[in-house]
C-alpha cells in the first residue's frame, strides 16, 4: 500500500517543484531588474496599476449604466468615477501616484511576510525553509520600513530598490524550496525502489 501512495506524492510534487522554480526564476530576474533601474520599476508599477485602474473603472461605468435600481447605480457609479479618477492621476503623474501606492505595497508585502513564513513553516521537514523563511522576514522588514516612512519618507527609487530586495529573497527562497521538493521526491522514490 505504501508505493502506491509514494508514487502519488511524487506526481504531485514534481509540478509543484516546477512551478516554485518558475516563480522563483521570474522573481528573481524582476528583483534583479528592479536593483538595477529602481525609479523605472516604480514608474512601470504606477502605470500598470493606473492602466488597470482606467479600464476597470470603463468596465464598471459601463456595468452601472446598466441598473436600474438607485442604490445600485449610485454605488457603482461611485466606484467607477474613483476608479477612473485614480488611474488617469497614475497615467498622467506616476511620480506621484507611486507616493500613493507605497503604502498599498507596504500592506502586500505584510501579507506576503505572513504567507511565505506560512509557507516555510508547513514545508519545514523538507528543507529549503530556511530560505523561505528569511524571505519572509526581508518581507515584513520592507513592509516596516515603508509603512513607517523610514527615512523621512520613501521616495521613489528606494522604493524600486526594496522592491528588487524583496522580489529577490523570495525568488531565492522558492529556487531553494523548489530545490528541497525535488530531493524529498527522488528520496522517496529511491525509498520506494528499495522496499520493493
Amino acid at each position: 500500500m505504501a508505493l502506491p501512495v509514494r508514487k502519488a506524492v511524487q506526481t504531485q510534487i514534481g509540478p509543484i517543484a516546477e512551478t516554485l522554480h518558475s516563480l522563483g526564476v521570474a522573481f528573481l530576474i524582476l528583483g534583479v531588474i528592479a536593483l538595477v533601474f529602481p525609479l523605472v520599476s516604480t514608474l512601470k508599477i504606477a502605470l500598470y496599476i493606473g492602466g488597470v485602474l482606467l479600464v476597470s473603472g470603463v468596465f464598471l461605468l459601463v456595468g452601472a449604466l446598466s441598473l436600474h435600481n438607485t442604490g445600485a447605480l449610485f454605488s457603482a457609479l461611485l466606484l467607477s468615477s474613483l476608479s477612473l479618477a485614480m488611474g488617469v492621476f497614475l497615467l498622467v503623474d506616476p511620480l506621484n501616484g507611486a507616493v500613493a501606492l507605497t503604502v498599498i505595497v507596504g500592506i502586500i508585502f505584510s501579507i506576503q511576510a505572513a504567507f511565505e513564513s506560512f509557507l516555510a513553516f508547513e514545508m519545514r521537514p523538507h528543507g529549503g525553509s530556511g530560505a523561505m523563511f528569511m524571505s519572509g522576514i526581508v518581507s515584513a522588514l520592507i513592509a516596516l520600513l515603508i509603512i513607517s516612512g523610514w527615512p523621512g519618507g520613501v521616495s521613489q527609487v528606494g522604493l524600486g530598490v526594496l522592491l528588487g530586495v524583496n522580489f529577490a529573497t523570495s525568488g531565492i527562497g522558492y529556487i531553494a524550496l523548489s530545490h528541497a521538493l525535488k530531493r524529498a521526491a527522488f528520496r522517496s522514490e529511491l525509498a520506494g525502489h528499495g522496499s520493493k
